[in-house]
């Protein structure tokens, strides 16, 4: 299968647990990678024959503009919206990390990464259309 990728998408949010990550933000880094066929694309030369990039740019930058207390929850969102949007998507992996999380010794980055089949996520009794709402 082919893979449509965003990577090092940056972010500045106010993510987190702990009030005071939540009033100070943070950086953070989003990747996506769609696995599609990307044939009918590639021999067409046209954007209606494969995924705006675009689109999956701004599912990331509505969930990310949103506060959230955890990063999973983060990399969750990303992979409900990408599946309530394309139908043409079989599987997709998002991996937020959040640079330099306040702990109490160095740590660089903290990461969590999410593979999921979109089959398995696709709308069958109107449980993601509520889903979208959120």
């Amino acid at each position: 299968m082919d893979i449509l990728a965003l990577e090092g998408m940056e972010f500045f949010a106010n993510h987190g647990y702990y009030s005071h990550e939540k009033e100070n933000g943070g950086n953070y880094e989003v990747d996506v990678f769609l696995n599609l066929d990307l044939q009918k694309a590639g021999l067409s030369d046209d954007l209606e024959d494969t995924v705006n990039y675009e689109t999956i740019y701004a599912i990331v930058e509505e969930v990310m503009n949103d506060s959230k207390n955890l990063i999973e929850h983060i990399a969750y969102q990303i992979v409900e919206q990408i599946a309530l949007q394309f139908t043409e998507i079989e599987s997709v992996r998002v991996k937020v990390t959040k640079l330099l999380p306040p702990l109490k010794g160095k740590v660089q980055k903290s990461t969590v990464e999410l593979h999921r089949d979109i089959q398995d996520l696709k709308p069958t009794d109107g449980y993601w259309e509520e889903r979208a709402k959120y």
